[in-house]
Parts: C-alpha cells; structure tokens; sequence
C-alpha cells in the first residue's frame, strides 16, 4: 500500500519513515528520568514497523480511576483509566496522532525496586516487545512512573478484565465443558507458538501468569487466553548471580532445577502442569505439601514426582500432558506440535482411558513414580541426578530467599533457588 508520502507502508496506514521522523521531534519534550528507559523507548519508536511496535513514556497524570488490583512475585497491578489511549496511525487531516480510543483502561504493572532498573531487565521488557503485535501475548503500550516516595517504574500494559486463569478456575471450574478446556489449552498454545519463534522463553509459565480477555471474533468460547509476563519474573533491579532460578516450584523444570538453562521445552514442561491443573482442578501445589524443605521438593521432582491426572481425562489429552512433563526435553513436543494436536476432532472425541494412563492414575497424590516403569530412566541416572542434587546450592526453608508478598493471586510463592554449575 502507497502512503501520501509516496512511501511503502510496513503495515497498515503506517509509514515507518515518516512516523520515526515525527517521534524524533518530540524526544526532547519528555524523560522518565532514566537514560536505559528513555533510549529504550526511543527505539522502539524509531523502527515501529507498525502500531503494535509502539512504546510511549505516559506521565502518570494522564490515568485516573486508579484502583489496586493484585500483587505479584516482584510487581503490584492497579488497574487505571488512560485519558489518551494507544497510538494507532497519524492524521494527516489534523496533523496528529490518531489513537484507539480516550479513556480505555489499563493495567499499571508497577516495579518493585525498580528506580535503577538493570539493564538486563531492560533487555527482558525488549523481549517482550518482540512479541507485542502477538495476539496469544498481553500488549505493553508505553512505561511510566509511579509519583509515590517508591518512585518506580509501570509498565502500562492490556488490561485483562476477567482476571487470571487460576482465579478463573475458581470461580468457574465447575462449568467448563471439555471443549472449553481445550479452547483454553489452544490459546496457550498458540501464545508460546509466537514467543518460541521470536526465539524466547518464557520462563514462567504457570495460571496466575496466564490472562483471561473476551473474544468478540469467536462464534463461541467468548473468553481468550493471553499469556503475560514474558521474562519478566524477577526483580527489576536484578543482576544475574551464577545461574539463579526464579519461579513457583511445580512449574519449573526438572532440567532447569539441575542447572540446565532455560529452553522452549522447559515452557512446554509447564504448560503440561498446567493442562493438568485445569483438567483436574488441583493446584499442583498440593503434591509437594508431605516435603518440608525445598531441597526435598526439587529431589522429587527431578526423581519424577507429578500431579495426578484425573481417570476420566479423554486418552489423548493424557497423552499429550504425559508427553509435556517428560524427564526428558527432547522427548517433549513443540508449541507448534500441540496446537495441531489440539485441533484435531479425535482429541475430544476419544473418552477411554489407555492401560499406561490407568497405572498413573492410580498413584497417590504424595507417591513418587516408579523411574523404571513410568519415566524409563534406568537407575544409573537415578544415582547421577541424585549426587548432582547434592551439588546443588539449593536454598531450603532455613534459609531460602522468600520474597514479602511474593504470591500469585491464591497463595503460590516465588522463591528463588541458586544453582551451581556443574
């Protein structure tokens, strides 16, 4: 498409030349006050391909109807009215920016201890810009700063008006058909499709990190999945120490809790906790309750310790949740790879139980698997993962780094466990 200005757009009605010129002329008319977040911002600005792309710095009294709406592991979140909305393209009749809409409400996702941000937080809000025009991922739309003695940064971000999934399981577990389950499990889904090929990980896959919208495009299942906080679990100030792992202990990896690095596949592992936990309706919490130390947690897990899945669970979504939380990485399948098997008519059709998902069923909620028979891993590797645990620089519940207020919105705790190379 051919623009007034004789350019080519890069999408829609945007010109990306001109409309990186028509920033540049306003970089001196504001500051967050800070050189990484204003150089940060500036960029996005200037190679904006589109109006998704678009960071802006939004003072903070341009919102109003601030109300506080949850705490998270490193966050708070307020929900607010922004008076301007959101860029969408430029007007040439009236020589400004025409934005979505006046007064749309947002989400204030204020950083805790974030006055001197790092740069490698900084460059975790840059991943998540990558995927910002994603629709299976929550919108940024600019930062700001919070006028309290705090004085943090906020992002301004989408705001998800029926909450998170698991506040969404509560109050609603107890209506969802099969087919809503999988619509839920296809919008995850296809959210980790578009952040897997912008080459990210999440990291911190788990219900109160995913977020429930409206879908006013679908014929049925009015309500979509959005996945949040890309990267962005930890603090704002945090510089990396050795090989720290941050995140609600279920959901971690058993590669990740040996000190492997972050993959898609460790993603995929937590997405199939969470398959189990909305076809079950248990946190997975629960399962690790018996342990007394987080050392003792971890062991389990590594040793093949996972949430019981229900005995009516239709035969191939058990498959596909055994698949997800393999011992092994490799053995794990892609985003991609769950979205067709997701969509396929047979997924739901099917309501028999396979004889292997019968002896999983059949396990207590506190029993360890059977490494032999369930994880086929042979007892060399066993006695390996074992003595590596005992390497592990795992902080317990003596000394283990809790954070004040550091739940999800029903109670799990972000803790942070050191991991030690080896």
């Amino acid at each position: 498409m051919e623009l007034p200005c004789n350019h080519k757009s890069t999408s829609y009605n945007w010109c990306k030349e001109c409309n990186a010129e028509r920033f540049s002329q306003y970089f001196q008319s504001w500051s967050s006050g800070n050189g990484i977040v204003d150089d940060f911002i500036k960029e996005t600005q200037l190679n904006a391909e589109s109006y998704e792309q678009v960071l802006e710095w939004i003072p903070f009294e341009k919102f109003y109807d601030i109300e506080f709406f949850a705490e998270g592991g490193f966050s708070r979140v307020y929900s607010a009215i922004w008076t301007e909305g959101y860029i969408l393209n430029w007007d040439q009749s009236k020589n400004q920016w025409k934005r979505f809409e006046a007064r749309v409400k947002v989400a204030l996702k204020v950083l805790n201890n974030s006055q001197e941000i790092s740069q490698e937080y900084i460059n975790e809000i840059r991943n998540h810009h990558k995927v910002n025009a994603s629709k299976g991922v929550v919108r940024c739309y600019g930062i700001s700063r919070f006028p309290a003695r705090t004085n943090d940064l906020i992002l301004v971000m989408k705001f998800a008006q029926d909450g998170s999934l698991r506040k969404y399981l509560y109050k609603n577990f107890s209506k969802l058909t099969w087919k809503d389950k999988c619509s839920i499990f296809k919008h995850i889904a296809r959210g980790l499709v578009d952040i897997h090929k912008a080459n990210l990980v999440h990291q911190d896959i788990h219900p109160g990190n995913i977020l429930f919208e409206p879908d006013f495009n679908a014929s049925e299942h009015r309500v979509k999945c959005i996945i949040t906080d890309l990267g962005l679990s930890k603090p704002a100030n945090y510089i990396r120490e050795n090989k720290q792992v941050f995140g609600i202990l279920p959901y971690i990896a058993p590669e990740v809790l040996l000190g492997q690095n972050y993959t898609p596949k460790s993603d995929i592992y937590a997405f199939g906790i969470v398959i189990c936990e909305v076809v079950s309706g248990k946190n997975p919490s629960h399962i690790l309750n018996r342990y007394q130390s987080n050392y003792e947690r971890q062991l389990v897990i590594c040793n093949g310790l996972r949430p019981r899945i229900p005995k009516k669970t239709p035969k191939l979504l058990a498959e596909l949740i055994i698949k997800c939380w393999d011992k092994y990485p490799n053995k794990r399948p892609t985003a991609e790879e769950l979205v067709g098997a997701l969509s396929r008519d047979d997924t739901l059709e099917s309501m028999q139980i396979s004889k292997n998902l019968e002896e999983f069923s059949f396990l207590d909620n506190d029993e360890i698997y059977d490494a032999l028979d369930h994880m086929e891993i042979d007892n060399t590797e066993v006695v390996a993962l074992i003595s590596q645990l005992i390497k592990l620089e795992l902080i317990d519940d003596s000394g283990s780094k809790k954070h004040k207020g550091d739940k999800d919105d029903l109670g799990d705790e972000t803790i942070i466990i050191n991991v030690a190379d080896f």
